[in-house]
């Protein structure tokens, strides 16, 4: 299957993520790609931070239990990470800064 339009146009690899038996993803919030290719999937899921090298290799995972719904990643240009998270509560939820490795970082 082909996604996107002009320029901006994707074939989509169902079988991408190399997950760890019996792990899966439950509704994703967002997808983060670092300056070294590793693609970061944000989910709603046991572990909501999946982290996987550019061929879709399990690398990690963080973020077990401070993540109840995961809403939204950006990437800073230093590779800082920005998560935000609804919290389950429409307008309550919190903005979050990490570090790739998942450590909490400053704001």
């Amino acid at each position: 299957m082909i996604v996107g339009s002009g320029d901006y146009r994707y074939r989509v690899n169902a079988d991408w993520a190399k997950l760890p038996d019996g792990w899966s993803f439950k509704e994703v919030g967002g997808i983060g790609v670092d300056s070294h290719d590793n693609v970061y999937v944000f989910n709603r899921g046991v572990h909501p931070m999946m982290v996987f090298d550019r061929e879709g290799n399990f690398l990690r995972s963080w973020g077990e239990g401070r993540y109840p719904r995961a809403h939204g990643v950006h990437m800073a240009p230093d590779d800082t990470m920005f998560l935000t998270d609804d919290a389950g509560i429409s307008c309550a939820g919190h903005a979050r800064r990490q570090s790739p490795a998942g450590a909490r970082g400053a704001g």
